[in-house]
């Protein structure tokens, strides 16, 4: 393949193969340089030869750098104009230096555009930097990674604060997230969508230090997200009702108005975070537009954060009506189970067990059970209670769930596979409940003992 692909192009493509050769992810160290007398800027970039092989025999690691291209652009500090347009730097030894001539003022450089390369990018923004770069780059994905830079740090800074300590979201952020939201510019509208979503607890956590509180990181998360609905209030109402479908509007299936549909959802799901009767009306109001014009994504949206209002008139009305629409439709009947199984209510896991009793739930088929039990587990303010409630019941489904299909309960075993980044109270407890599930070795398949065994040694 690649010499067809030299042969095609009339390029050695030989230090490209290393690609294929060496395992883990690279890493690139860059750091710039202004010379305002000049008018220059230089970027110096370093891949770490080796990066990823630690764990290799010394005679197995190829310690040869790799063939790395870099898509840079540069902004204007403060207007966001794009002074140099995407260009391709080809890394191919240990370090270079790239220099830009002609610039008047220091911009800031918007690195590995259009994500060039699969690789780990080292370089000090600033918050501001980052806040500019949310706010202007003209590459989606440096806009999107951006915001989600921000978002991490903030989400970190409430996770690090005292317990009820006071949160206001930073003006510069507000003001990035801002411009993305009212952005007109962009005709994806998917993008700013993803740009405007908080990074999730699981991706957090690869990047914190255990030991880790689960559900005091989800709360930090919830504190960030209902900060920037305050902050951006007015924004996300004047969004959302810009996208909003005219009275009789058909639903096109087509990527544009999936991008509207994406943005106007995100918008109710962060003025969902009031759970205020405002809140409330305007979720039943979409559920009933939806119901009308045979819209699944906007029913599914306002569903999903009714029934994180579960205790309201609104929220029992579209429980009943999402059910009764879905006239015994597998995949929707199974949507209709994993929207209330990981909601984020205080008794989800009383809600999850009586979802269990209904008529149309069965352990024996895997996708109805996933729907319920699997979801249950990524809930994470229920699954990881401090009381222990949530790990002794994953455990009870695994043992049943073993005699009808070891498959699935090997999965769900594995949701205790994260317990040695988990704070030590949350360990004990999981340590308690796989060494239940480890006493009964001879009674569980091998699937499932072989996951629960791995674990449990770790343990």
């Amino acid at each position: 393949f690649r010499a067809a692909m030299a042969d095609a192009n009339s390029r050695d493509l030989s230090q490209f193969e290393e690609w294929y050769l060496q395992p883990g992810t690279p890493q690139v160290e860059v750091r710039s340089s202004w010379d305002a007398s000049k008018g220059t800027l230089s970027l110096t970039i370093k891949q770490k030869v080796g990066a990823g092989q630690a764990h290799l025999p010394e005679d197995r690691r190829r310690n040869k750098a790799m063939l790395i291209p870099v898509v840079v652009g540069l902004l204007e500090r403060g207007t966001g104009k794009e002074v140099m347009p995407s260009k391709v730097l080809e890394l191919t030894t240990e370090e270079q230096t790239f220099t830009f001539e002609g610039l008047s003022t220091e911009p800031v450089p918007s690195l590995l555009r259009d994500f060039s390369a699969p690789v780990k990018v080292d370089y000090p923004y600033s918050d501001e930097d980052l806040a500019f770069l949310a706010a202007f780059d003209t590459d989606s994905f440096n806009r999107w990674e951006a915001a989600q830079q921000l978002g991490a740090k903030e989400i970190k800074k409430v996770y690090a604060a005292a317990p009820g300590s006071a949160y206001q979201l930073p003006a510069g952020y507000a003001d990035a997230l801002r411009r993305i939201l009212t952005d007109k510019e962009t005709s994806d509208l998917s993008l700013l969508s993803y740009a405007l979503v908080l990074p999730a607890e699981s991706a957090l956590m690869e990047t914190m230090t255990p030991p880790i509180n689960p559900v005091h990181l989800h709360e930090a998360r919830g504190a960030v997200r209902k900060a920037i609905a305050t902050a951006l209030k007015d924004d996300l109402t004047k969004r959302y009702q810009e996208l909003s479908p005219a009275a009789g509007e058909p639903v096109v299936i087509d990527g544009v108005n999936a991008g509207k549909r994406r943005l106007r959802n995100l918008c109710l799901g962060y003025l969902s975070a009031f759970q205020d009767a405002d809140s409330v009306a305007l979720n039943a109001a979409q559920f009933k537009e939806a119901r009308a014009r045979g819209c699944m994504t906007d029913k599914l949206a306002a569903f999903g954060n009714l029934v994180e209002m579960p205790d309201t008139p609104e929220s029992k009305q579209a429980i009943g009506a999402f059910f009764e629409d879905a006239k015994g439709d597998a995949l929707v009947v199974n949507k209709w189970f994993g929207m209330q199984a990981g909601a984020d209510v205080p008794d989800g896991l009383a809600r999850v067990q009586r979802l269990m009793e209904h008529p149309d739930f069965t352990l024996k088929n895997p996708n109805r059970l996933r729907s319920v039990v699997s979801v249950f587990g990524g809930n994470v303010a229920n699954f990881h209670k401090i009381d222990g409630t949530g790990y002794a019941f994953m455990t009870k489904m695994v043992l049943e769930v073993d005699k009808l299909n070891p498959q699935v309960a090997s999965r769900m075993a594995l949701t205790f596979s994260t317990w040695a980044k988990l704070d030590p109270a949350r360990q004990a407890l999981i340590k308690e409940q796989l060494a239940v599930l480890n006493s009964k070795g001879g009674e569980l398949s091998k699937d499932t003992f072989e996951v629960v065994s791995r674990v449990y040694k770790v343990a």
